[in-house]
């Protein structure tokens, strides 16, 4: 699995993992973190919000 995926379309985003532990930074066009995002994972039914570097964790 790589360290990093680039993503083309920013707007949605469908990825299937199979892990124990998932770390979400988000980041925008200049690669910039964006703190406060929301991230919806429905299947999990899940809403989470990025901290102020960009980063939101599922343990």
């Amino acid at each position: 699995m790589p360290e990093k995926i680039e993503i083309a379309s920013p707007m949605n985003l469908t990825l299937v993992i199979n892990v124990r532990k998932v770390k979400f930074k988000i980041i925008d066009y200049f690669g910039l973190p964006v703190p406060y995002a929301k991230v919806v994972l429905p299947e999990l039914n899940l809403s989470l919000t990025t901290d102020y570097l960009g980063e939101t964790k599922i343990h």
